[in-house]
């Protein structure tokens, strides 16, 4: 039985061939443990199953980016799998300690992953923010100038080089709806 559990997951061709041999390395202590302890098979929450589970979920997600180091996902399960097979002998526990750290690896993947994605959300609003500003800005710029083509062309400049960086930044801290944004338009 415990050989069918492997054929199911080392048979799945989606799985990548380095993670394949990483999670054959584990038939050798599963069985052994399911010789010693019956309700490996009876208890679907059992460690070993369970490790067993979070493993293959994590081996047929992976994607080979040649990083084997320690702390890429490939040096993590690799070095949980070694930790099996070297400190199981007769406690069983060891795949339960190994299965809470690598809950807590996934754990710690996650809010990587999440906070990742906030900051590429932050930057992408930043950006909207900044282009919206530029126009707005481009726009009172060129309402006060467009009917004042007398001035002389260096206040032409001057605003539209210099004054315009005064009023995106105050338009960005401030708002559009400040009473600073309002007096630098009016000035």
């Amino acid at each position: 039985t415990v050989s069918m559990l492997f054929d199911f997951v080392l048979e799945e061709k989606s799985l990548p061939d380095a993670m394949r041999v990483q999670m054959a390395r584990l038939q050798v202590p599963m069985l052994k443990l399911a010789l010693m302890d019956p309700s490996f098979f009876r208890q679907a929450g059992h460690p070993a199953r369970q490790l067993l589970n979070r493993l293959a979920r994590l081996a047929f997600t992976w994607t080979d980016d040649g990083d084997r180091s320690e702390s890429s996902l490939y040096g993590r399960v690799e070095s949980l799998i070694s930790r099996v097979l070297m400190e199981f002998q007769e406690d069983p526990g060891v795949f339960d300690a190994v299965g809470r750290e690598l809950s807590e690896f996934m754990e710690r993947e996650l809010q990587g992953a999440r906070m990742a994605e906030e900051r590429t959300r932050q930057v992408s609003q930043g950006k909207e923010q900044l282009l919206i500003a530029r126009r707005r800005v481009d726009q009172e710029i060129h309402s006060r100038l467009a009917p004042r083509r007398q001035l002389p062309e260096v206040v032409q400049a001057l605003l539209r080089d210099g004054w315009k960086d005064v009023l995106l930044l105050t338009y960005l801290r401030q708002g559009p709806d400040s009473a600073h944004w309002r007096e630098a338009v009016e000035l």
